[in-house]
């Protein structure tokens, strides 16, 4: 089954050895040259907020950055032209223009050092396309092992085939928790709190009772440097607990 067709089935592809390992192994140096040691402020993916690094008691930065593709990264020279490297690499661009059938757009960008634990969710509770109503189906998240990944990390999973829901393969209860699931996140996002506890509570708790009304099973691929892992944007998925957490 080629890419497309495996993405297009179970909501996710992931390309073993897509880019080569020096250019990843480029950025993570110049991650730990240039922006690790910095003491400013700079944009984090959780909060979408400037703050200076938190650092855990492992010794990983855990508040990951966001828009690192963003000009704002240009006086962090070694950094910036190695992000650049990495999304200017063309078996990526091809693949994604391949999934998508459609000259992609990079809309979002993140840095990771290391995990806290990603509850399971779906991006388009959050991430809205401006103009578009179905604005997850042209969406796909690209995760890039810049380094092997070990299960003690925290492992990016994914549900297969959840992408399908609210659509006929699946069953009309399962459409039904989904409806009520969009119900509650839109309601907290309205509000400007969707990270507000109840919110997250309610909205994990219909997500279990989703996922065993379906029968998804859990998938965390293993991952090397340079495996590039592709997810559709109306796909179920997060991350585990690493072990060193805080």
């Amino acid at each position: 089954m080629n890419p497309s067709s495996f993405f297009n089935d179970q909501g996710y592809y992931l390309a073993k050895g897509l880019l080569p390992a020096l250019v990843c192994t480029e950025l993570r140096e110049a991650f730990l040259k240039e922006i690790k040691t910095y003491q400013g402020e700079l944009l984090r993916q959780r909060n979408v907020c400037y703050e200076k690094h938190r650092i855990a008691s492992s010794g990983f930065m855990n508040n990951p950055l966001l828009d690192v593709h963003n000009a704002n990264y240009d006086t962090f020279e070694a950094f910036n032209t190695a992000i650049q490297r990495i999304f200017d690499q063309p078996p990526l661009f091809n693949l994604v223009r391949q999934i998508l059938n459609a000259t992609p757009i990079l809309i979002q960008s993140m840095y990771f050092e290391s995990s806290r634990g990603t509850q399971v969710h779906y991006d388009h509770s959050f991430i809205k396309i401006q103009g578009e109503d179905a604005h997850a189906a042209s969406m796909i998240g690209i995760w890039i092992a810049l380094e092997p990944i070990a299960e003690s990390a925290g492992k990016f999973y994914v549900y297969p085939k959840s992408h399908r829901i609210g659509t006929s393969a699946c069953s009309d209860e399962g459409n039904r928790l989904f409806d009520k699931y969009l119900n509650v996140s839109t309601q907290g996002i309205d509000r400007g709190d969707q990270k507000e506890i109840s919110y997250v509570v309610t909205g994990d708790k219909i997500l279990k009772a989703l996922i065993a009304q379906e029968k998804w099973d859990k998938v965390s691929p293993d991952m090397e440097i340079g495996d590039v892992l592709f997810f559709s944007g109306q796909i179920l998925h997060g991350s585990d607990n690493p072990v060193h957490f805080l």
